[in-house]
């Protein structure tokens, strides 16, 4: 027989919303840039590191994704954890831009916030019968902003994969005519 959530993980061994907020502070906004008000992380520190820095500080921020798959978050939620994470991955190696990438686009703020979103839809959705004024699901309605962002991202993946293809054929068919 197969064991039950808390026998795996007991609930008192589960991340605190406090630790996770105080892991995506340290991350993302520890550190404030004097007579700016915009503050960086340890992310974009870390991340300064060639080769190693995006990796470990990646690596890190599946704690965030851990604790969805805790909390079992839908799915939709930790894809879209983990597309965030690897936005912050694989643009943070760019040279420079990366750099400057890692300043701005917070994953780890952003899956905190995610991760809290749907926890309060789904203790929402457990005290309220399942259903709010409208006669739907609290949760559903934050897994649809989680799917609208999951055909965003591969839209734009598509569009950078056949962009150029079109424009080449559409450059050999000019030239051929």
């Amino acid at each position: 027989m197969p064991l039950a959530p808390d026998e795996i993980i007991p609930p008192r061994s589960r991340l605190s919303d406090a630790a996770l907020d105080h892991l995506a502070r340290l991350l993302d906004d520890a550190i404030p840039i004097p007579f700016t008000g915009f503050r960086i992380g340890w992310d974009a520190i870390v991340g300064l590191l060639p080769g190693i820095g995006d990796v470990a500080t990646s690596i890190l921020s599946l704690v965030f994704v851990f604790a969805a798959l805790q909390r079992r978050l839908p799915k939709i939620a930790v894809t879209r954890m983990l597309l965030n994470i690897g936005i912050d991955t694989l643009l943070g190696v760019l040279p420079f831009a990366g750099d400057f990438f890692d300043a701005l686009w917070k994953s780890n703020r952003m899956n905190y916030n995610l991760l809290v979103r749907h926890t309060a839809a789904q203790q929402a959705a457990a005290t309220t019968g399942r259903t709010l004024a409208t006669g739907r699901s609290p949760v559903l309605r934050e897994s649809a902003k989680d799917w609208l962002f999951l055909f965003a991202v591969g839209f734009a993946v598509l569009f950078i994969l056949f962009a150029p293809l079109i424009a080449l054929w559409a450059l050999l068919h000019y030239l051929i005519h």
